[in-house]
């Protein structure tokens, strides 16, 4: 039986205020070349990585160009999971954070925070950030917590913050992943993990946690 937990999310639509430091933000260690050996998560959202994606964008993050499977709207989760069964991606080590069971140890931060920059000036999509926690490996319950969909204008920049208060197991983290849902051919966007701006404009949503095995 799946149970869910409505908490609370905050998304910061993208100003040109300059960024605040909030404390422990999991963000800060995530390195674009660690973000570019995240893979598809073959298990959710039929969509694909183009040929040739990602790169390095400039001056920062790592622009991801995914394509529909077909007509009408889709999806595709893109991240780093302990379980997924793919060369690049399975928690890699070059991220700045301490492990325990071979999984990312969070317990030192509040919020994890990702921008997502629009490169079509035409069609938006939606984003959500996902982590999954508990080391199920010694008994411990697999937890999946995301934020609601946001959506990204044409041309426009989001960014997301996830807060990890509250979060079970948060010393296990077995998932760190984006999703991206949308109706056009192409969803061409640049991921960039980041401190919140100054919050002048925001937005509150629903963190959606699902407890499995219970």
């Amino acid at each position: 039986m799946k149970t869910l937990l409505i908490l609370t999310a905050v998304v910061l639509i993208a100003l040109e205020a300059p960024a605040v430091a909030l404390a422990a933000d999991a963000s800060s260690g995530i390195p674009d070349a660690c973000q570019l050996n995240w893979v598809r998560d073959h298990r959710d959202g039929p969509g694909t990585v183009a040929s040739g994606y990602p790169v390095l964008d400039s001056p920062a993050g790592v622009r991801w160009a995914a394509d529909s499977p077909g007509p009408g709207t889709w999806e595709i989760q893109i991240g780093d999971a302990y379980d997924t069964p793919t060369t690049g991606a399975g928690m890699l080590g070059c991220y700045g954070f301490p492990t325990s069971a071979g999984l990312l140890n969070w317990s030192a931060y509040s919020s994890f925070s990702m921008k997502f920059t629009n490169h079509d000036p035409v069609n938006g999509f939606s984003v959500q950030l996902i982590i999954n926690t508990g080391a199920t490996g010694i008994g411990e319950t697999d937890n999946l917590y995301s934020t609601a969909l946001t959506p990204v204008a044409p041309g426009g920049a989001v960014t997301i913050s996830l807060p990890l208060s509250g979060v079970e197991n948060l010393d296990h983290v077995s998932n760190v992943s984006f999703k991206l849902a949308g109706d056009t051919d192409r969803i061409d966007v640049t991921a960039e993990p980041e401190l919140p701006p100054v919050p002048t404009e925001s937005t509150t949503w629903g963190l959606i946690k699902s407890r499995y095995g219970e």
